[in-house]
């Protein structure tokens, strides 16, 4: 399992590092609209989350895919993983739809619909989940680093 580890990292580190960029480098204001289209997110909180998350997938992505501080990361992202998904399907219950476009990836030209999004987000917490059984790290800073 532990050869797994190296592709599953870079999958949903690279993923999670691309998505908190692209939110980065728009108006956080693009990101706080996304966010209040979600009827479980407490509108009081939108500003703190807007400001916090694209940073935090950044940093937590980033360090995935270089293997530092390998288990913490992996179980941020995949309680990550599982708020996306209770987001979305909380969404398609009291509205009876998903987003057309979910607004992961910042206003760029990277856009998938909720149902894919919602695909990738299951697929995402399975391969955080393999990442977690692993107990040695592949290619990476810990094992370099010998933790």
């Amino acid at each position: 399992m532990t050869g797994m580890s190296l592709p599953a990292r870079m999958m949903v580190g690279g993923l999670f590092a691309y998505a908190g960029f692209m939110k980065l480098v728009y108006p956080v204001e693009n990101f706080h609209a996304v966010l209040a289209e979600y009827p479980l997110v407490p509108h009081a909180a939108i500003p703190l989350i807007a400001l916090t998350l694209p940073w935090a997938e950044l940093v937590l992505g980033v360090f995935l895919v270089t293997g530092y501080l390998t288990r913490l990361s992996a179980a941020a992202l995949l309680g990550l993983c599982a708020a996306f998904v209770l987001l979305l399907v909380t969404r398609y219950m009291i509205e009876g739809t998903l987003p057309a476009d979910c607004g992961c990836f910042g206003t760029g030209w990277l856009h998938f619909s909720g149902a894919q999004i919602l695909a990738m987000d299951v697929v995402n917490a399975g391969l955080c989940v393999l990442i977690l059984r692993c107990r040695k790290y592949f290619l990476s800073l810990d094992s370099w680093l010998g933790r």
